[in-house]
């Protein structure tokens, strides 16, 4: 027989559970349609997949190779926006889950506790 802080305790984990589960799919779902890029960036999808055609992408990313500080240059630009428009926002995502799911821990092992010694 489940007394109410033992249900409660089961009730808190799964919700807090199913949310932690909902954001962290979120985190993990990619942006195409990022608005806040408007780089010209020949390494980043979001910088060439609407601006060139196949001919003039291949023209430039050959330029870009051939010439050292052009390509160094593209792999920093390439580091930062992937810090910035990919990890980031996912990071934070996964860290605000982290935090709810730890939260719903606590509370649900403190309402067993409750629980457990209003049995006995």
């Amino acid at each position: 027989i489940l007394n109410n802080f033992f249900k409660s305790s089961l009730i808190v984990l799964a919700f807090t559970s199913f949310v932690c589960l909902i954001i962290i799919i979120m985190a993990m779902m990619p942006r195409v349609h990022s608005k806040k890029y408007t780089g010209d960036n020949l390494f980043y999808y979001g910088g060439f997949t609407k601006k060139y055609t196949k001919e003039e992408y291949s023209k430039k990313l050959q330029e870009t190779i051939s010439d050292p500080k052009k390509l160094i240059n593209s792999y920093v630009a390439e580091i930062y926006e992937l810090s910035n428009y990919v990890f980031f926002p996912a990071y934070n995502k996964i860290r605000y889950a982290s935090i709810i799911f730890l939260m719903g821990l606590i509370t649900s092992f403190i309402l067993f506790i409750l629980g457990f010694f209003q049995v006995y």
